[in-house]
């Protein structure tokens, strides 16, 4: 009789601890302790999306419409809508990433990318939404970048990230200094970038004969990579063209496209596009997605 009362008394201590050692946590990991030994394992993170909810995220966008103007040097139309989404996982103590990407089915409103990931205390999740058309095409454009960073990912949970949890900027560039030489430079005021834009760069720039170089400065957004020293090819923003780039100090990156008069050149023609880095964040087939405002041709530089 003596024996089988020990036996259901430890029976009784040791249930607890079994049980205890399985556990499913929702949420984004915030108020989850630094237990090291709680991130030694794997766990899931789920990112869910609300295709709609991109029509009602709040910025103002450049708008040129294509129907009636054919010799158009920019296509930048935010009726096109979302049809993908990129994740990009990045592990701050470790160098390591993890990317996906999904695409928008026609009936259904919501998306969920799933990630099968190793445990980490720190983790920044950064996505793209992108309008895809094709291979080559010029309409494969991004619209919103998004991030929310310092997640917490445990061993044995299911962390869940919402539509409304990632902070959505608006994907844009704007030039905002035009170089005649290194001693004489023109300030381009950002109330007026929808002018100069639609303007200068669908016209020609004439460069007076007293200057040997012309130089056009822009910024690019990029929330990414704020404050980090980074070389070009692991750049998530990059430009299409013959550029020069500087620091991202404040979520913009610097960028310049200089040329040089040549003594038998009276015209040079010549362009560049910002593009994110699509396979950066799951993307596959294409190199990368234009960042608006789009240009279509190249513009000239007419040396007088």
């Amino acid at each position: 009789m003596k024996m089988k009362v020990y036996l259901i008394f430890v029976f009784i201590i040791i249930i607890p601890f079994i049980f205890g050692g399985c556990s499913s946590n929702g949420g984004v990991g915030d108020d989850i302790n630094d237990d090291k030994e709680i991130y030694s394992g794997r766990a899931n993170l789920k990112l869910e999306l609300e295709w709609n909810e991109f029509e009602n995220l709040e910025g103002e966008v450049l708008k040129l419409s294509e129907s009636n103007d054919s010799n158009s040097d920019f296509y930048y139309d935010d009726t096109l809508e979302i049809t993908h989404t990129g994740a990009r996982v990045e592990y701050v103590e470790d160098s390591a990433y993890f990317a996906q990407s999904v695409e928008r089915k026609s009936d259904e409103n919501k998306g969920l990318i799933t990630f099968d990931l190793p445990a980490t205390q720190k983790a920044n999740i950064y996505t793209v939404a992108v309008h895809h058309e094709g291979r080559n095409s010029n309409k494969n454009i991004v619209y919103w970048l998004g991030k929310k960073e310092n997640v917490k990912i445990p061993e044995d949970t299911v962390i869940e990230i919402f539509f409304d949890d990632i902070e959505w900027i608006k994907a844009e560039w704007v030039p905002y200094l035009i170089e005649f030489d290194p001693n004489q430079s023109i300030d381009i005021n950002y109330e007026n970038t929808e002018e100069i834009i639609f303007n200068d760069f669908r016209n020609d720039f004439l460069v007076p004969k007293e200057y040997n170089s012309f130089a056009i400065h822009f910024n690019v957004r990029d929330i990414f990579q704020i404050n980090e020293r980074t070389t070009y090819s692991d750049m998530l923003i990059g430009v299409w063209g013959s550029i020069s780039w500087g620091d991202n100090i404040d979520s913009w990156r610097r960028f310049r496209s200089r040329y040089h008069r040549e003594e038998e050149d009276s015209v040079t023609e010549s362009g560049f596009q910002p593009y994110i880095d699509a396979q950066a964040f799951g993307f596959s087939g294409v190199n990368g997605y234009s960042i608006p405002p789009v240009m279509m041709d190249d513009y000239k530089i007419i040396w007088e």
